[in-house]
């Protein structure tokens, strides 16, 4: 979820940002996309060990799709603990 409200929050930044000093066609340079982009995945993959690098690639998946467990799970596993804690 954050996720998602992460990237509208800078895509909203951006385009309103540009917006207000004239024309947003100056956004659309696809060559530059793919140098940053490129230079990030580039400097990433140099800048960390292997394992790192294919466990990131790996996860890519759950970060999109959220957590394993929800809010009622985590509830659910407080209320055992609160229920063997003796209070005194």
């Amino acid at each position: 979820m954050f996720f998602i409200v992460g990237i509208l929050l800078v895509i909203g930044c951006v385009f309103g940002g540009y917006s207000v000093h004239g024309d947003l066609r100056i956004l659309w340079q696809p060559i530059e996309y793919v140098i940053i982009l490129g230079g990030a995945l580039g400097a990433f993959m140099a800048g960390n060990p292997k394992r790192v690098v294919i466990a990131s690639f790996k996860s890519v998946g759950t970060m999109v799709k959220g957590p394993k467990y929800k809010k009622e799970a985590y509830v659910e596993l407080l209320t055992c603990f609160l229920q063997r804690v003796p209070f005194g």
